[in-house]
């Protein structure tokens, strides 16, 4: 069942701060193992906030890949639809530090 996985604390997304970057890094290094020369790696990922600041999650995921030696080839923002409960809260709680970035989430597709 998929609500188990999703609670279990060995799940990346439950995962926090070095925790979470080491076990992404290792995720982003194997695929550079098993991917072919020419390969291509897709990651789509939105931003968050931490303590009311917005957190360039897409930002740091492309650094990290680049940093193994993957190459940006496109990067798109696609605008959401809808936002969720939780960021609607967020964002009428506190209108003058709502990041319009919270609005898109980050298509990056990289080449190896």
């Amino acid at each position: 069942n998929g609500t188990e996985y999703s609670l279990d604390s060995a799940n990346i997304g439950n995962l926090k701060g070095p925790e979470f970057w080491e076990a992404v890094t290792a995720v982003f290094q194997e695929c550079q193992r098993v991917l072919k020369p020419g390969g291509n790696f897709v990651i789509i990922s939105k931003g968050c906030t931490r303590d009311g600041k917005y957190v360039d999650l897409p930002g740091q995921f492309k650094s990290t890949m680049e940093g193994l030696g993957f190459t940006l080839r496109d990067h798109w923002l696609r605008q959401l639809w809808a936002r969720s409960f939780w960021r609607n809260i967020q964002k009428n709680k506190s209108p003058e530090s709502w990041d319009e970035n919270l609005d898109y989430e980050s298509v990056m597709t990289f080449r190896k």
